[in-house]
């Protein structure tokens, strides 16, 4: 497998859980990680990590390519994007003669994608097609993903639909508690990206309080775009109203204290598993079309641009905030979901 999600190397993340419950179904699983700095690798019976800890993250893919030749011996090759790692991926599996698996998690074929981050979206739309032509089966986390992919390039693989699994039974049933400073708490769980536009949460909390809500914001991710949120925060002049917690493992007290989850996320984002988690904690979610948002129950709001993201909190928080009528979920259980990634990966070789 090949990823960009170094927290796997973090013994106590939920990445290195996920990992290690796929492990348990497989024979063997070994990830490459495109990231830098310095990690040690994990090299375990059933699960192995190997960082590529590269100098440039335009090294990585030469990178990850040197680490898949040297580890050798597999039967699939997986990879989290048809983009960076699908890349390596293509070059692994071509090499070693083995099966290339393609998981889709971002609808990149939204005409927002480009323009987000322009030009390196450019250059990732340009080596999807190519990643795809050398797949021997797709992954696609949403049905409107794998619609969109048929319909522009027809690939000769064939696709499934395998949403992600959100782990919702601690959930359900969570003590709601209180902020301790916010008569209304809005949350966000995201990592601070450009594509997740969580500057509209900010601008949307600024125009609930002019509009007289006593309300809060707290921010639980990390990334690029913290410092830039920040300062956002500070010109609007709600800084005394927001909160940066960082990266969290733990999401229960959050959701415990929340009255609604924002997901501003650019439309061709990802699969939306917060929006998930905090429907299954009780928390009604305000969305833009993105993802699994529409599908699991939370409220719309179409506006693509995300002008219409503050009006629609104000709307939201006055009529108050509506639950879906029953609980969105693709599995009867974890296992379910397990066997299905495992039986996804079962392709056989190709001829020598």
């Amino acid at each position: 497998m090949l990823s960009t999600d170094a927290t796997v190397f973090d013994a106590g993340s939920r990445a290195r859980a996920r990992m290690e419950e796929y492990a348990k179904v497989l024979d063997t699983l070994s990830i490459i990680v495109f990231c830098g700095g310095t990690h040690t690798p994990v090299i375990e019976e059933k699960l192995s990590l190997y960082p590529t800890d590269s100098s440039s993250r335009f090294f990585r893919i030469r990178d990850a390519v040197k680490i898949g030749k040297r580890i050798g011996s597999a039967d699939v090759v997986t990879v989290q994007d048809p983009f960076e790692t699908g890349w390596a991926g293509m070059k692994i599996a071509l090499s070693l003669r083995i099966p290339l698996h393609v998981q889709v998690h971002t609808d990149f074929l939204e005409p927002s994608f480009t323009a987000m981050h322009w030009p390196l979206n450019a250059i990732r739309l340009w080596i999807a097609p190519r990643v795809l032509r050398h797949a021997a089966r797709i992954r696609t986390v949403s049905g409107r993903i794998k619609s969109h992919i048929e319909n522009i390039y027809h690939p000769v693989a064939p696709i499934s639909v395998l949403p992600i699994f959100a782990e919702t039974e601690k959930l359900t049933h969570i003590k709601k508690t209180h902020h301790p400073k916010f008569k209304t708490m809005l949350l966000v769980v995201s990592r601070l990206e450009k594509e997740k536009r969580i500057h509209l949460a900010i601008e949307a909390l600024k125009q609930a309080r002019d509009a007289g809500l006593d309300c809060g914001l707290v921010i639980v991710g990390s990334g690029r775009e913290e410092e830039s949120l920040k300062r956002i925060a500070h010109v609007l002049g709600v800084s005394e109203w927001v909160e940066f917690d960082g990266f969290q493992n733990n999401l229960i007290p959050y959701y415990a204290m929340a009255q609604v989850l924002l997901y501003p996320g650019a439309p061709y984002e990802d699969y939306g598993m917060g929006i998930i988690e905090a429907l299954a904690a009780g928390v009604p979610v305000l969305a833009s079309d993105v993802g699994v948002a529409r599908e699991a129950g939370a409220e719309i709001v179409p506006d693509t641009s995300g002008l219409d993201f503050g009006p629609a909190l104000i709307a939201f928080l006055k009529k108050g905030a509506p639950m879906p009528a029953s609980l969105y979920s693709p599995y009867a259980s974890k296992e379910e979901y397990l066997k299905k990634f495992a039986d996804d990966l079962m392709i056989p070789r190709p001829l020598q």
